[in-house]
């Protein structure tokens, strides 16, 4: 029912039938100013067809341009089923709140039926009928066999192979014929996958039933330019993440070192990834009493990060990134306080410090948990990073679906040096995760610390305790924060 005294807003027939002039009628932005497509925007909000593609690069404005076609969408089409579908449901939360927030105030308000639902899924529903949910590809149980007019995905080129064409699709089955139901699949492409199938797809479709449409960042007018022209010359124009995730580029990353499909089998195994109730992930992990813990820390210069990483090696076939730590600017004092509350929480992890430079002395200071140091080299970092990559190639490690973990690792690559020589580098500037990571995945693979050969250590240990669920390592340390 609407609104005691309230009256949905007229829609004249040009509105009803065109996304663009719904947006400029009844839309606002953030900043409350009247929304104004850019021409990409226009261009795709205008050819929207029963399978869309669209690769974007970052910031052009693909979660404002689906927030507006789902609104327009629902308004204009009573008794339909609307999805956003992410490769976990905080994801789809992104364009769902953006949908939300054209309902929660101004002309649109009038038509929600009820209250707006956040958990345990996200869901508006409308007088005229149609509803709006919010899903993660992560918990298929929640999807499939849903009937559905209107499909969005987010970020495609992240869900599990075979969730597209087996789980969502389907869901179109008997609604995809009626008027303007389909599905939409927006991401920043990379690797191969369902994705990359459906864009090839409809690049070639000629018959009016598929579209492709690929908007890199510098396609859209607002963007700043200064700084975008500085982001390439730090990365160049060749380079993976600039092609990617600015230029909205398909590359084939033969120079990766952590392969695409690898790194997905890792995060798709992570534990909750699959749960039926529709959860999200759970990280970090508390430890478990019993299970057996390393940490590799990676340590901070000016510029970069301090990463610790807790792996739980119980089951040497699966290794698990437990909790990870990722801070800036705090000094190494801060540093080895969460390297000794996370050895002491996490059931006395064996610990790997990086010994460079400064890390001796830091790792001389450890001395007290037996922290153990690594130095490295252009050799010593290629010998741990390719036994992190064999991990990974082997299915042997699992981590949570978090963009700043994921992001590191494929972005991760080999490099030529002039004379001739191969070193590995962050192409997009930083590598601490992933040497923190690798850390912790060469005290994985020492026989004594996955228990294959466990040797004998007569030395005395500290008297273990007993931790409360909740507990929190260094709470007390930035509890001033």
């Amino acid at each position: 029912m609407l609104k005691k005294n309230a009256k949905p807003p007229a829609l004249s027939e040009e509105i009803k039938n065109d996304p663009v002039e719904f947006g400029r009628k009844f839309l606002r932005n953030l900043d409350g100013s009247p929304f104004e497509p850019h021409d990409g925007q226009i261009e795709l909000l205008r050819n929207i067809t029963s399978t869309t593609c669209a690769c974007c690069g970052r910031q052009w404005g693909k979660s404002v341009s689906m927030a507006v076609y789902a609104v327009w969408y629902m308004v204009t089409h009573p008794n339909r089923q609307v999805y956003i579908i992410a490769p976990t449901l905080d994801q789809s939360k992104i364009i769902f709140n953006e949908i939300a927030r054209h309902f929660q105030s101004g002309p649109l308000s009038v038509l929600v039926e009820g209250k707006i639902i956040e958990t345990p899924f996200p869901r508006i529903t409308l007088s005229n009928g149609s509803q709006c949910h919010g899903r993660g590809a992560n918990s298929p149980a929640y999807i499939r066999g849903k009937p559905a007019h209107l499909i969005i995905l987010d970020e495609a080129a992240f869900f599990k192979q075979g969730v597209i064409p087996n789980v969502i699709e389907p869901m179109l089955t008997v609604t995809g014929k009626m008027l303007h139901s389909g599905i939409i699949m927006i991401s920043t492409p990379f690797g191969r996958g369902d994705f990359y199938d459906y864009s090839e797809a409809a690049r070639k479709t000629t018959d009016g039933t598929m579209n492709f449409f690929r908007y890199s960042s510098e396609s859209n007018p607002h963007v700043d330019r200064k700084r975008l022209n500085a982001i390439k010359k730090r990365y160049g124009e060749q380079s993976l993440i600039w092609l990617t995730e600015y230029m909205a580029q398909f590359v084939d990353a033969d120079l990766a070192v952590f392969k695409w499909e690898d790194i997905k089998a890792a995060y798709e195994a992570y534990p909750g990834y699959s749960n039926d109730d529709g959860a999200s992930v759970r990280f970090p992990l508390a430890p478990t009493e019993g299970h057996k813990y390393v940490q590799g820390v990676d340590l901070a210069n000016v510029r970069d990060f301090f990463v610790s990483t807790i792996l739980d090696i119980t089951n040497r076939e699966r290794l698990t990134l437990s909790r990870m730590d990722r801070l800036q600017k705090r000094g190494y004092s801060a540093y080895k306080g969460i390297i000794r509350s996370n050895h002491k929480a996490y059931n006395f992890a064996q610990t790997l410090v990086d010994a460079t430079s400064l890390g001796e002395s830091v790792v001389e200071d450890l001395a007290d948990i037996r922290a153990q140091g690594y130095k490295f080299s252009n050799q010593s970092k290629y010998e741990i990073v390719q036994e992190l990559s064999r991990l990974f190639n082997e299915r042997r490690i699992a981590i949570p679906y978090n963009r700043d973990i994921i992001d590191e690792l494929r972005y991760f690559q080999y490099e030529f040096t002039d004379s001739g020589n191969v070193r590995m580098e962050a192409s997009q500037g930083h590598d601490d995760i992933v040497m923190s990571l690798a850390l912790a995945a060469h005290l994985a693979a020492i026989p004594n610390s996955i228990g294959v050969f466990r040797g004998v250590d007569l030395t005395p240990q500290p008297q273990r305790v007993t931790l409360p669920p909740n507990y929190d390592p260094w709470a007390e340390l930035f509890k001033d924060d």
